[in-house]
This record gives structure tokens, sequence and C-alpha cells, in this order.
């Protein structure tokens, strides 16, 4: 258990690291071919939050190619303040097609997972489907969900 969370603390670092420098605003990519009939909402309703110190970073991928790693693949990434638990996020005018979020709960704010002894996470952190993996972090198959036309809701459970 302890490889898996070392595991999941290295991916997650890298995804959500490089996000503290940017301003609370989402950072999106659009998508160009899209059209209005096309896109729907992504609501992620994030649970069993320890408390509310610090800031929950969420990353909405839409490729199997670096998740969850590289941020240079995040389709949308956002930042918000833990003002009650659960703590949801409505991203809007998500395209049709394949999804997989992840969540940091950076307690202390600094843009850094903080780890234990041993590599083990000291601060929370979230993958859509509450997927798992025995060696290294969840695949993308295992995280992601569905967009179409109808509005989706995703639901996370924290790791602390």
């Amino acid at each position: 258990m302890k490889i898996i969370a070392l595991t999941m603390l290295v991916s997650l670092a890298a995804i959500l690291l490089p996000s503290c420098s940017e301003p609370a605003a989402m950072k999106t990519r659009t998508d160009p071919m899209a059209d209005a009939e096309d896109v729907t909402t992504v609501k992620i309703v994030i649970n069993g939050i320890a408390h509310r110190d610090g800031i929950m970073r969420v990353a909405l991928f839409d490729s199997p190619d670096g998740f969850p790693g590289e941020m240079d693949t995040v389709y949308r990434r956002l930042e918000t303040p833990i003002v009650d638990e659960p703590v949801t996020v409505t991203l809007e005018d998500v395209p049709a097609g394949r999804y997989a979020v992840s969540v940091f709960h950076d307690e202390d704010g600094d843009g850094v997972m903080e780890t234990g002894l041993f590599g083990q996470p000291s601060e929370g952190y979230g993958i859509s489907n509450d997927a798992t993996a025995l060696f290294g972090p969840p695949s993308f198959e295992d995280a992601s969900f569905a967009v179409a036309s109808e509005p989706v809701l995703i639901r996370i459970t924290m790791n602390y």
C-alpha cells in the first residue's frame, strides 16, 4: 500500500504542482471542433475532506496520454477554497468524450503534496471512479467516464 501511495503522490504532485503559480481561475484548453450541441457540464463532488484548511486542486484529463502526471496533457484544471464539505465544482462547456479527474487537497496552500515517513502522502488526494491500482497510479481507463449531451455527476472520495 505504501508503494501505491508513494507513486500516487509523485503522479499527483507532478499534475497539480504547476497550477500553484496560476490564478484561481480555471485553465482551459478549448476544442475548436465542438459546437454548442456537443457540450455539457461535469459536476464533481469531492467527499471525505478531512478539514477546510488549504485549497482543493482539480485536474480534468481528456486523454490517457500523460494521465495522471503530465501537466501539458491536462484538459482543464482549477483550484478552489474549501468552504464546506463536500466540495463541489462544475466545469462548463465540456465536449463529448472520455475524461478522468484527479484531485489534491493542498492543505497548506504551497502547491506541493506533503509526505510523511516513507513517502506516504500527508495531504489528501482522489481519482474519479475512486480508481485504485496495485502498483503505480490508476489507469485512465479505470478512472475515466463518458461525457455526452447530458450533464455528468462525478463523486470522488478523498484518501488521506
